[in-house]
């Protein structure tokens, strides 16, 4: 999933009049069903097929997608500029995209949303300690709800720690570098650029170690794969869509409905009960991530 989120850091400023903001919810509420939706099918395929083999569907039907696009819209927007830069990228994205997918599997739904919710507070560290990013006051509080949120949600010493939170934990953090590397790279090249070097590296680095434990998908597993493959595409872009129709204090929260949502699919598919802990730390997250995004306005 993953899942990144580029969207978020390049938040737009377009001007937030009512009728922008109403289609802005809509958007946000298409990525939610994305999201959720990825989740879930990612989840029942994790059941039958080895996760390598589930990277490499998803990355072959988002790379189809993309390359009719790109025929129709031409393919000088994706010119080559600093490769080994998509590649130092797309391997730490790759690693990320892996463990949350394996988390899928062996966590609860909503704890896999909220520790990954953690994703643009690791973004705030990296900015400060790498890209020399000022730390004022309000990222320092941020920063330490998304610290206790995560102790909340683990609770060490109280539980037994489970090496699945931190695969998810592990997972965000690969993703927020992954941003990272992104942010300073869009300055170069197009976000197309982007979605297509992601998917046209990582489709063949999932296919081969996918090779040696390959099952194949049954009949019953073909609308779980067109779902895994489309929603990589569709959550994000509904997104990046939200996000140039209304400003992030805008759509940030609207996006924090994904906790709630995933939730409520947790308990209604799986019969999930909603921890009180893992709530109040997503809690603390959200928050901490919304307090972020208000003072860099």
């Amino acid at each position: 999933m993953s899942s990144s989120q580029e969207e978020i850091v390049a938040a737009s400023s377009a001007p937030d009049d009512r009728a922008n903001i109403l289609r802005a919810a809509a958007w946000v509420m298409g990525s939610l069903a994305s999201f959720a939706a990825m989740a879930i099918a990612g989840r029942e395929l994790g059941k039958s097929m080895s996760t390598f083999e589930l990277m490499t569907y998803r990355g072959s039907i988002g790379l189809s997608i993309v390359i009719i696009i790109l025929t129709l819209q031409g393919w000088h927007h994706i010119r080559p500029n600093k490769l080994w830069l998509f590649g130092i990228r797309n391997v730490i994205h790759f690693g990320a995209q892996y463990a949350w997918f394996v988390g899928l599997t062996m966590l609860p739904l909503t704890e896999v949303f909220a520790i990954e919710f953690t994703q643009p507070l690791w973004v705030a560290v990296i900015a400060t300690v790498f890209l020399g990013e000022k730390l004022n006051r309000y990222r320092v509080i941020a920063l330490g709800l998304g610290f206790f949120g995560i102790l909340t949600i683990l609770r060490p010493g109280i539980e037994i720690l489970q090496p699945a939170s931190f695969i998810v934990l592990s997972a965000a953090i690969g993703f927020a570098v992954s941003v990272s590397l992104t942010k300073y790279h869009l300055r170069e090249v197009s976000p197309l650029a982007v979605v297509f070097y992601m998917l046209a590296m990582q489709t063949p680095m999932a296919l081969i170690p996918a090779i040696s434990v390959w099952v194949g998908p049954s009949w019953a597993d073909v609308p779980a794969i067109a779902i895994v493959g489309v929603t990589g595409l569709t959550s994000h872009y509904c997104l990046a869509k939200a996000l140039s129709l209304a400003d992030a204090t805008v759509v940030i929260p609207l996006d924090f409905l994904r906790l709630p949502l995933i939730a409520l699919m947790g308990f209604l598919i799986y019969g999930e009960a909603l921890e009180i802990w893992v709530a109040l730390g997503a809690v603390m997250v959200c928050f901490g991530n919304y307090l972020s995004v208000r003072r860099a306005r």
